[in-house]
């Protein structure tokens, strides 16, 4: 009974573990209104495709479901000239809420575009 039991428990912890655990990309390294889009362009093995540039001047390639920004930004969407993301922020009260923040190549900062 015993040995079942440390097993149960040494398969949900690393279960958890790996679950947890992903690789931090280099466009998570900086804000939001760090990052500029250079392009948009539409591929047809895997649909849209962004070309950022950050603050250092280099190009990242994005697509959708990656991350992107410190608040743990997920693209959503792409399209011709927009790109939208979904990220996690704290608000005021300390409670974690989702923020809707479309990233367009006309203004070339993020907007928020929650109620």
């Amino acid at each position: 009974m015993k040995k079942r039991l440390a097993f149960c428990f040494l398969f949900i912890v690393f279960s958890f573990n790996s679950y947890a655990i992903r690789l931090v990309n280099a466009l998570e390294k900086f804000e939001l209104n760090e990052l500029k889009i250079y392009s948009t362009t539409y591929k047809n093995s895997c649909g849209w495709v962004a070309e950022i540039v950050d603050k250092n001047n280099s190009i990242h390639s994005l697509r959708v479901g990656r991350f992107i920004g410190k608040n743990v930004g997920k693209v959503t969407k792409i399209e011709e000239n927009k790109i939208y993301i979904k990220e996690i922020i704290q608000n005021k009260a300390g409670d974690w809420v989702e923020q809707n923040i479309i990233f367009d190549t006309v203004y070339n900062h993020p907007k928020n575009i929650s109620n």
